[in-house]
């Protein structure tokens, strides 16, 4: 019998070294509203013989890939999915319950061949990207797009298109194999953009979905330390210089790297002087800084995919059917109420908002067995910047976070529609 294909792949590049990470994100997926959908892993062998990867082991599709390169494992997990669509997220990213469903609304009209969503920060709370568009020369500005609004296609002004951010994006397949895939020359960083470049000069569009909404751990690799330091700058380097070689005008392209340069060398240079980066880490993330653009000014580009069809293998479906899912929030002082971990391992999407009296700045994570837990003091900021004061009690702030949390997953079983207009904490209001 034949098993027809998923409406969705979602492809996830790992080098197997955050299995604790990868099972997170897996978790994560099984409560996704949309259930149509498999799940491609690219990443060498083994990058899944991980304990923590074994009650998902059998409903994944593996696809051998190198390490130490984003794009060309992208490329192979194209080559191997079987979905129309194709969503990409990172080993370290959890997805919000509606995340596919948003992305896959994204695709408007038949020419759009991608669509971006927004990824909140470490805490839960900031954002780390959401509605930007890019030109040629690399250089970024917001799009308006309404915070947790419905899919949108910016209307920008010419050389200018939407950027998708690569651990919360989709993208049609013909688009994918019209492009060539992600240019395998961009081993990490930019590999999205020129992809985002790429197609809209061959004639598609670019979507934005507002409610597609992912966590970013931005967890330790090789290439990045604790709290975001780079350890290594020597790909990304090599990104901007192949990206302005093949966007950039011939005449721009000296002033375009050497602004990057100079923005990258006052980020090193501000985290050294916060103690974040010793003096003689610092020169050496310079130095391959500089080694990585003169390395990109001649690589040679390598778009192209191992094949333009999905394999031969036929899909497993990651997400069992379900029928109708409650949506609960709790709230508690300290801990994990007991009947919140009995929900979610019935099924239930599951929020715990855990306010103390203290200051302690709110933080939003997901956690086994399938809860999101808002965690903070009552006095405690929010966003990046608000002022830690006093507030209108503890319950007051209960509710608001309450609120805040309905903008992310919509409202809660036997609650009320959220306020209109009412903001994530991450957003400006």
């Amino acid at each position: 019998m034949t098993v027809p294909a998923p409406a969705v792949s979602v492809v996830i590049p790992t080098e197997g070294a955050r299995p604790g990470r990868l099972a997170l994100a897996l978790m994560a997926l099984g409560f996704q509203r949309m259930r149509d959908f498999e799940v491609v892993i690219a990443g060498p062998p083994g990058c899944l013989d991980a304990p923590a990867l074994a009650p998902w082991r059998a409903r994944l599709r593996h696809v051998p890939a190198p390490a130490g390169n984003v794009a060309a494992a992208r490329n192979a997990a194209i080559a191997a999915a079987a979905g129309q669509l194709i969503a990409f997220l990172d080993d370290d990213a959890v997805p919000e319950p509606g995340w596919l469903d948003a992305l896959c609304a994204g695709f408007l009209a038949p020419d759009v061949g991608g669509v971006g969503g927004v990824v909140l920060g470490p805490n839960g709370v900031d954002w780390e990207a959401q509605g930007l568009a890019i030109d040629a020369c690399g250089r970024e500005r917001p799009v308006d797009a309404p915070q947790f609004g419905p899919p949108v296609i910016p209307d920008l002004p010419p050389g200018w298109v939407v950027k998708t951010p690569g651990t919360c994006c989709a993208f049609r397949r013909d688009a994918l194999v019209a492009a060539g895939g992600f240019d395998a020359a961009f081993r990490f960083f930019h590999d999205e953009t020129d992809l985002d470049r790429r197609l809209a000069a061959l004639g598609w569009r670019l979507a934005l979905a507002p409610r597609a909404v992912v966590h970013h751990a931005a967890a330790p690799s090789a290439r990045r330390g604790p709290r975001g330091v780079p350890r290594d700058l020597f790909e990304v380097g090599a990104a901007v210089a192949l990206f302005l070689r093949r966007h950039a005008p011939e005449g721009m392209r000296a002033a375009a790297l050497a602004e990057f340069r100079a923005r990258r060398r006052a980020s090193v240079l501000r985290r050294m002087l916060a103690g974040l980066i010793e003096p003689p880490a610092a020169a050496r993330l310079l130095q391959g800084l500089d080694a990585g653009i003169a390395d990109g000014l001649g690589r040679p580009f390598a778009t192209g995919l191992p094949g333009d069809g999905p394999a031969a293998a036929p899909p497993v479906r990651f997400a069992p059917a379900r029928g109708p899912v409650r949506r609960l929030c709790f709230s508690c002082r300290r801990g994990i109420p007991p009947e919140a971990r009995a929900a979610a391992q019935a099924g239930a999407e599951v929020t715990v908002i855990r306010l103390g009296w203290g200051v302690g700045r709110l933080t939003v994570r997901f956690e086994p067995p399938g809860i999101w837990v808002h965690a903070g003091g009552a006095l405690g900021r929010a966003r990046r910047g608000e002022w830690a004061g006093p507030r209108a009690g503890r319950a007051g702030r209960m509710a608001a976070e309450r609120a805040r949390a309905a903008c992310l997953r919509g409202p809660f079983d036997a609650d009320p529609p959220p306020v209109v207009g009412l903001q994530h904490p991450g957003g400006q209001g």
